[in-house]
């Protein structure tokens, strides 16, 4: 489970053009979860706020559960998209490398 508490507030094309950069620089080919990547982009319809908590929970045999301020905003199922999500924090690429450094450090 990861849990986003967002500090600031910026558009939903950012927040879908940063997921979708980061998981891009990390895969040549994202044919194996490109509909899924589609899918959860598609979550994010409204301007993010400073406040909204973003949860993304993983379990084997359910899912992937995306949860925006308490609602859930659905599961997906393709682990190849579970890995390349995962791939904005723990990444050879990350969104942030001292992020990455951070989080990595309290496992």
């Amino acid at each position: 489970r990861l849990i986003m508490d967002l500090t600031r507030g910026f558009s939903a094309e950012k927040l879908k053009g940063a997921f979708s950069e980061v998981i891009e620089k990390n895969y040549d080919d994202m044919s194996a979860f490109q509909d899924d990547m589609d899918g959860f982009l598609a979550y994010f319809t409204k301007d993010a706020e400073e406040g909204d908590n973003l949860v993304f929970d993983y379990q084997p045999q359910v899912g992937l559960t995306t949860i925006l301020n308490g609602e859930t905003k659905g599961v997906i199922h393709n682990f190849e998209f579970v890995k390349a999500l995962w791939t904005v924090w723990f990444g050879e690429k990350p969104a942030n490398g001292g992020m990455k450094k951070a989080l990595v450090a309290n496992i």
